[in-house]
């Protein structure tokens, strides 16, 4: 009866190779993991600094706002108000057209953002 060594020696030498280094596939779950991990790290490189933005921001606006700034905010923010909500209406249309409200700033500062991007790269040629 033959040894297991006489097997190993008499083996494809391609195949004792393939099997000893990574397959393809191997290498693709690697990088992928690690596309996986620098992602991580790179969202929690930026929550940090636009966790405390948005809370510095916030408490700016509760804390140094005063009710003539309130007002002016009013005034020329205003354009962006559709509708006007009352405050006997219901829970359901308030947030109807408070949602609405929120449509109509959210898609003109898409607008102006794709002004701008539009003239950097058409100027920028």
């Amino acid at each position: 009866m033959p040894s297991n060594t006489q097997d190993q020696s008499n083996a494809d030498p391609t195949t004792a190779n393939s099997t000893a280094e990574s397959s393809p596939a191997d290498t693709e779950k690697s990088m992928s993991m690690e596309e996986l991990i620098y992602g991580a790290s790179s969202f929690h490189a930026i929550v940090k600094p636009v966790s405390l933005t948005m809370l510095l921001s916030s408490l700016a606006v509760i804390y140094i706002n005063t009710e003539q700034s309130k007002a002016i905010g009013e005034n020329a923010l205003g354009v962006y108000q559709v509708f006007d909500i009352d405050d006997d209406a219901s829970s359901a249309t308030s947030l109807g057209l408070s949602l609405v409200n929120a449509l109509v700033i959210v898609s003109a500062i898409g607008a102006m953002t794709f002004v701008i991007a539009w003239q950097l790269s058409y100027f920028n040629e």
